[in-house]
C-alpha cells in the first residue's frame, strides 16, 4: 500500500504594494499540524511567528520580500515568496509670509513640500484651495490652524499645520477740549487693543505721541486732525 500525502499550499494573500509605515497582515491557508516559517527582508514581524497569520512593519521605502516554509503534519513541505513596493511618504512643508497679521491684510501661504503631486490647503475658516501657492484673506479675527494636505503618486500622504492669528483693528476714537488762547487738549478714547501706540496729526505739520496730548494752535484758521492706532 502506497499513501500519497497532500502537499501543504503556501499561497500568501496581502498587499503588496503600500507605503511607509503601513502595518501589513500576510495570511497562509491554515493546515492543522503545520509548521509556518516566516521570513522577511526589508521588513520587521510584529507578531504571528510560527503560525499562518503575520503582522509586518514596513519602515524603509523601496521592495521587500515576503517568504513562507511550510511543512504540513505528513511532512511534506513547499515554499513561496511575495515581493512588495514600499512606497516613500512625501514630506509636507508649509511656508507662510507672516504667522502675526491684522485684520484685512492677505497671508500668502506656499506649499515647498517634496514629491506631492496634489495638494488640499484648509483654512480653518470655511474656505480651501488647490493651488500651491494661494493668498489668503481671513474675514474675522481669531487664531486659525491653516493646514496642508499632500499626496504623491502612490497615492502616499502627509501633512503639515501652521498657525495664523490674525489680530483685530484698533478703534480709533477721540475727543477734546478746547478754551479760547489756550492748548487744546486731545485724548483718545477706549481702543479696542491693549497698550495701543497713539500718533496725532494737528493738520499744522507737527505731530505727538500718547494716550493724551495737548496742542496750541498759532493761527486763526481750520486744521484737520488725525489719529492714528497701532498695536
Amino acid at each position: 500500500q502506497v499513501i500519497v500525502n497532500n502537499m501543504p499550499d503556501p499561497k500568501i494573500s496581502g498587499d503588496s504594494d503600500f507605503c511607509i509605515g503601513k502595518i501589513v497582515t500576510y495570511l497562509a491557508k491554515n493546515d492543522s499540524g503545520a509548521k509556518f516559517t516566516w521570513t522577511i527582508s526589508s521588513g520587521t514581524i510584529l507578531s504571528g511567528t510560527g503560525n499562518n497569520s503575520i503582522s509586518v512593519s514596513w519602515a524603509k521605502s523601496g521592495s521587500g520580500l515576503v517568504k513562507l516554509f511550510i511543512v504540513n503534519s505528513s511532512g511534506c513541505s513547499d515554499s513561496s515568496q511575495l515581493k512588495v513596493i514600499i512606497n516613500p511618504n512625501p514630506k509636507a512643508i508649509i511656508y507662510t509670509s507672516a504667522n502675526n497679521i491684522c485684520l484685512g491684510s492677505p497671508v500668502q501661504f506656499s506649499d515647498s513640500s517634496k514629491n506631492d503631486v496634489n495638494r488640499t490647503w484648509n483654512f480653518e475658516d470655511d474656505s480651501g484651495s488647490i493651488i500651491a501657492d494661494p493668498i489668503h484673506l481671513y474675514q474675522k479675527a481669531g487664531t486659525f490652524k491653516a493646514v496642508l494636505y499632500i499626496k504623491n503618486s502612490s497615492g502616499c500622504a502627509d501633512s503639515a499645520s501652521q498657525f495664523v492669528k490674525v489680530n483685530p483693528l484698533p478703534v480709533a476714537k477721540w475727543n477734546f477740549s478746547y478754551s479760547p488762547g489756550d492748548e487744546t487738549s486731545f485724548y483718545a478714547l477706549d481702543s479696542s487693543l491693549s497698550d495701543p501706540f497713539y500718533r496725532w496729526y494737528f493738520g499744522d505739520g507737527d505731530s505727538a505721541t500718547g494716550h493724551r496730548t495737548k496742542h496750541l494752535f498759532t493761527k486763526n484758521r481750520s486744521y484737520s486732525i488725525k489719529l492714528r492706532v497701532t498695536n
